[in-house]
């Protein structure tokens, strides 16, 4: 996969609606009209309903936090999350028809080699909490803790704006460093709470990745201990 475009620090978000199941995953349980069936809760009640794929699993601006400083509709790393999941995907989609290849066409006696087996192992142990990390509840979870985040930043002399921006002056080259970028604390440990959580082990091999200072500031924060 080629290099995507590098995730400016603050600007407005190409993608509104993002996906918290993967679409890769959702087609194959449609039917023969590109149909998917769910069970749709609100409170006690339930309700079945029939929905095409890109329609089901999806929230507006799920991962995105917003830029208070900013212009209206401003926001931090904008899509940072819904591209790096994307990244995940890509890969986990060629597994996923792998191991659906592998087992449908099995018998009952049929046992998969040492090999395949470990594979299909790695595959469940990162598929699983793939799904699970990228939800609503997640998301919400993130949020909350943002606050220790932001704790975190304190201790270590990064609650501030000013403090911020020092920091972000040292992940850029002064061709790159934009002085009128406003940093709002509160909004910084948001961001990054939601990406520690969803993303805990994201690919250093895209450029975009590498060249967003999200990736520098997170990397400098993964290895201190968040409050409890």
């Amino acid at each position: 996969m080629g290099d995507r475009q590098a995730i400016p620090t603050i600007g407005k978000i190409e993608t509104k609606r993002e996906h918290y199941l993967p679409r890769f995953f959702l087609r194959h349980f449609v039917d023969d009209r590109g149909m998917i069936s769910y069970v749709a809760r609100a409170g006690k009640n339930r309700a079945v309903k029939r929905a095409r794929v890109e329609n089901v699993g999806v929230q507006n601006r799920l991962y995105e936090t917003a830029c208070p400083s900013g212009e209206s509709g401003d926001y931090y790393f904008p899509n940072y999350i819904e591209k790096s999941l994307s990244l995940t995907e890509d890969k986990l989609n060629g597994e996923l028809d792998w191991f659906l290849h592998a087992v449908l066409g099995m018998r009952p006696s049929d046992r998969l080699e040492d090999d395949d087996l470990d594979r299909l192992v790695s595959f469940v142990s990162i598929f699983i909490p793939h799904i699970v990390s990228r939800s609503p509840e997640s998301v919400r979870y993130a949020t909350s803790r943002a606050e220790d985040v932001l704790e975190t930043m304190r201790k270590l002399n990064l609650g501030s704006s000013e403090k911020l921006k020092e920091l972000y002056r040292e992940t850029q080259s002064e061709e790159e460093f934009d002085e009128t970028l406003t940093f709002v604390p509160e909004a910084i440990a948001e961001q990054i709470s939601l990406w520690m959580q969803i993303l805990p082990r994201i690919s250093k091999d895209e450029k975009f990745v590498r060249s967003s200072s999200l990736y520098n500031a997170v990397e400098y924060l993964r290895d201190c201990p968040l409050s409890k």
